[in-house]
């Protein structure tokens, strides 16, 4: 995400007046609701917006956007998890299960896809 923003993301953005909203990994809980709510009336005054943020946030999970508060979802990179001892140890596990490349696939890279489609769906 910090990358996007550096790249200039906000800056194209912001160019046709869409509002840009941005969460923050030590954002007070009152102050995500506060921009939450901004963000989701947008669309009921005809105005447009932008929520930036990261796969396992807290606008990812437990927030719902139904109808038009939210009309499209980009989801940048796959949510890897980093690698700890425990998801070493059931990498291991799976390998030994279905062989190598299918351990890595079941104990890493389908947690990730699964990350990033409830992320989406949200």
């Amino acid at each position: 995400m910090n990358n996007l923003i550096e790249c200039g993301l906000q800056d194209e953005i912001v160019k046709d007046g869409t509002k840009f909203f941005r969460e923050y990994k030590e954002m007070k809980s009152k102050i995500n609701s506060k921009m939450i709510k901004i963000f989701k009336s947008l669309p009921y005054s005809g105005k447009k917006g932008v929520l930036l943020g990261v796969a396992g946030g807290r606008n990812s999970e437990g927030v719902d956007f139904p109808g038009k508060e939210m009309t499209s979802v980009v989801i940048i990179g796959v949510p890897l998890a980093m690698i700890t001892y425990s998801t070493q140890k059931m990498i291991k596990y799976y390998q030994n299960l279905y062989g190598n490349e299918k351990g890595i696939e079941y104990a890493y890279y389908i947690p990730g896809i699964r990350k990033a489609n409830q992320a989406a769906g949200r």
